[in-house]
């Protein structure tokens, strides 16, 4: 290599034009090697990842440092700057809180990266970005970041900005830009729709406070479709979330929560909801009014009493409140009596039975009740199925401790009814023998040939 330089050096003085061009052309040649051979013999700093991490290269100033060194002189120095700007760049939480920060103005696919990064972060970086992902979780805008927002807030720690989010999904039209195919975008809302449940699943508090937007949801036709077209039955996550004792014991009553508003689990503003608005909404509302504490029960009352049929949760507000229900049992115990003989879809053998115990427990069967008991005694032949037999066995049972207590007059009045052919109470036997030891002999014997000349008229035997 030597020789032929100092060959060339010799001829120089005689090289044309077009032999002076290839020289060039070696000069560069040369020049790039020299280049590359010095990047080689640098010695190279350990593997770090991206300082974006996995948020992707467009958010990474390196390539914006490179796009300016083009030239094979200067690559040495570009490089050099590279590795600097690594050296002091942020770490891969506070790069994705960055990327999530509105000011930047990532592009929509950086943004779907940096929400879905986020799944894998501890669940102190979370709930730290927390107030960055939600504004992300609306219903304009990208449906991708949209929908990437929603997964990110139903993997992890759910908090309330995340269910408020969700429900204002619900309530509220949506206004997406959608690039996607429609096809695509059905999966998408689908997607949606199976973390907006995973947001609000069983939580009864966020349903208190938000309950007059789920009514919405449900009340607006086109939202309520949409809802379901997306997989949401609000009806059902308003029955899964119903309160419970304990949740009312720990929150309505003693305010286990202080730093969160509590003034909605009032009578004042759940009787109103109880008696307008689509039946799951009443449901919900007439169970929050079961468990509010007894002096607004109280206050609650006129309005239980005027809708008594309504729910079987107003029966047991009646019970909740004892003695202080008797002044409306005038209009609440017949009400009662007609819907346990109704034929309604709402009138279930369980239901029934919890009628007939909470009516007993407020006397309304007494010596001086609003009801008599021959229609206790109907009762006790309600209906042939044998899931009804556990309201005539209740009846029967409160009927042999009423006819213990009351005057023998009322029991001689029970006795034709009890005798009468074709009409079978539960435990007749008994409840037979009991009037038979009240009554006189001679009492028993004159009702006992009524009965007989009955079944000879009618041509029975």
């Amino acid at each position: 290599m030597k020789r032929y330089c100092n060959a060339l050096m010799r001829r120089l003085h005689t090289a044309t034009t077009g032999q002076l061009g290839c020289l060039d052309a070696l000069a560069e040649a040369l020049d790039a090697k020299r280049a590359a051979l010095r990047e080689l013999a640098r010695p190279r700093p350990p593997a770090q990842p991206p300082a974006w991490g996995i948020v992707g290269p467009i958010s990474d100033p390196l390539q914006h440092v490179l796009s300016h060194f083009v030239g094979a002189e200067t690559r040495a120095d570009a490089s050099m700057v590279c590795r600097c700007w690594r050296a002091a760049a942020p770490t891969l939480a506070r790069s994705l809180r960055m990327a999530l920060d509105p000011s930047y103005g990532e592009h929509a696919w950086v943004l779907v990266r940096a929400l879905r990064a986020m799944q894998k972060q501890a669940e102190r970086i979370i709930r730290y970005a927390t107030p960055l992902m939600h504004p992300y979780a609306t219903t304009r805008g990208d449906l991708r970041v949209a929908a990437a927002a929603f997964e990110t807030l139903g993997h992890v720690p759910v908090m309330r900005e995340a269910r408020v989010a969700a429900v204002r999904w619900l309530s509220t039209s949506h206004n997406y830009d959608e690039p996607l195919d429609r096809e695509a975008v059905i999966d998408v809302r689908a997607c949606i729709g199976r973390n907006v449940i995973r947001i609000l699943s069983g939580d009864p508090l966020v349903m208190l406070e938000l309950f007059d937007d789920l009514k919405r949801a449900l009340e607006t036709q086109h939202l309520h479709k949409r809802n379901r077209d997306a997989g949401v039955n609000v009806c059902d996550m308003l029955r899964g979330a119903m309160p419970s004792q304990p949740f009312a014991t720990a929150v309505m009553c003693r305010g286990a929560i202080p730093s969160r508003p509590l003034f909605m689990a009032t009578a004042e503003t759940w009787v109103p909801r109880a008696l307008d608005g689509p039946a799951a909404a009443r449901a919900f509302a007439w169970r929050v009014l079961r468990w509010l504490p007894l002096s607004e029960q109280l206050l609650a009352l006129p309005a239980v009493a005027a809708e008594i049929t309504s729910s079987p949760d107003a029966v047991e507000i009646l019970a909740a409140v004892g003695a202080a229900a008797k002044p409306f049992l005038v209009r609440v115990a017949p009400a009662l009596v007609d819907m346990l003989h109704s034929d309604t879809p709402a009138r279930t053998p369980a239901q029934g039975r919890r009628t007939v115990q909470v009516l007993g427990l407020l006397g309304a069967w007494s010596d001086d009740g609003v009801l008599s008991l021959v229609s206790l005694l109907d009762l006790a032949y309600l209906g042939t199925e044998e899931d009804w037999r556990v309201v005539r066995y209740e009846a029967s049972r409160l009927l042999i401790r009423l006819m213990q207590e009351e005057p023998v007059d009322t029991v001689e009045g029970l006795l034709p009814g009890l005798l009468e052919v074709g009409r079978y109470p539960e435990q007749r036997a008994s409840l037979v023998v009991l009037a038979c030891e009240r009554l006189a002999p001679e009492r028993v014997a004159a009702h006992v040939e009524s009965a007989i000349d009955a079944v000879v008229s009618t041509d029975v035997l």
